[in-house]
């Protein structure tokens, strides 16, 4: 395996999906677009752009999108591998229009001083996670009035292969309470050819992680999908960037904590990094 990649040949390979059933989300809101614009957030790059909150252009009018928007989730049961027994998941249809006016979020998520940008390096593992906030501006313009997003950044320092998985994220409430990560389904492997290694499409799909506890996210807008945090091996001296998607959590919590449980490409566990966050609300 290629210990360093020439980063204007990295790939990141959208709307993919694992293998096995999961429960699934389906977003009508937005539409069908060209490549996204949103900068290079979701992108694999080297190592100069560690830290950088992602910017990019707004796309069109966000009460126009909004009016035509319409939200429909649907869960479903699925099958268990590593549940325990006895556990029974209902399925749970729920409909919902999207503000026309631009409804306002209830609440934005922080750092423990206010600030939106959380850093945290594990330095025997040569592993350091960004982690920022507030940062989507993609189509459609409202996603986190639907969903917790976060811009997560994973820069593999190390000598070995780092595991990207679904699963291997945690969003929990100072209460208990688990918000299910929304797998948008990119993914990422290895290739070589001609003018050397790179990441590009894997066919034999992705690691799903140490829970498989997650929702299958579907969306027609092209940027939920193209700027996901993709899944796959981080190669050493590499790094991953993407939107991270969850259960809306900032109507029902004030205190938060995301883990990222890491792992090598062999399954062995390696560091747990935690960002503690809090949910900022308007005063009334």
């Amino acid at each position: 395996m290629p210990t360093a990649h020439d980063p204007r040949r990295l790939q990141t390979v959208g709307r993919a999906r694992p293998e096995g059933p999961k429960r699934e989300i389906e977003s009508l809101s937005g539409s069908a677009r060209g490549p996204a614009s949103v900068g290079d957030t979701a992108s694999p790059r080297g190592m100069a752009g560690v830290g950088r909150a992602p910017r990019g252009q707004p796309h069109g009018s966000g009460q126009t999108r909004r009016a035509r928007a319409i939200l429909l989730v649907m869960t479903r049961a699925m099958g268990s591998i590593s549940r325990p027994a006895g556990r029974i998941t209902r399925p749970l249809v729920v409909a919902a229009v999207l503000c026309a006016t631009g409804c306002a979020p209830r609440g934005v998520l922080v750092g423990p001083t206010g600030e939106h940008r959380l850093v945290a390096r594990a330095p025997a593992q040569g592993l350091t996670v960004v982690v920022t906030t507030g940062s989507w501006d993609g189509d459609p313009p409202d996603l986190p009035e639907q969903f917790t997003v976060v811009h997560v950044l994973v820069a593999n320092l190390g000598a070995r292969p780092i595991r990207l998985a679904p699963g291997d994220f945690e969003l929990v409430s100072d209460r208990g309470f688990r918000y299910r990560l929304l797998d948008a389904g990119g993914h990422f492997s290895v290739v070589q050819d001609d003018d050397g290694a790179g990441y590009g499409p894997s066919g034999a799909g992705y690691p799903m992680g140490r829970s498989d506890d997650v929702v299958t996210l579907r969306s027609t807008s092209r940027d939920v999908h193209a700027l996901a945090l993709p899944w796959g091996h981080l190669q050493p001296r590499t790094d991953m960037r993407g939107f991270v998607y969850f259960e809306k959590a900032e109507d029902t919590a004030n205190h938060l904590t995301l883990v990222w449980h890491a792992y090598d490409d062999a399954g062995r566990p390696l560091v747990d990094l935690s960002f503690p966050l809090a949910v900022a609300r308007p005063r009334r």
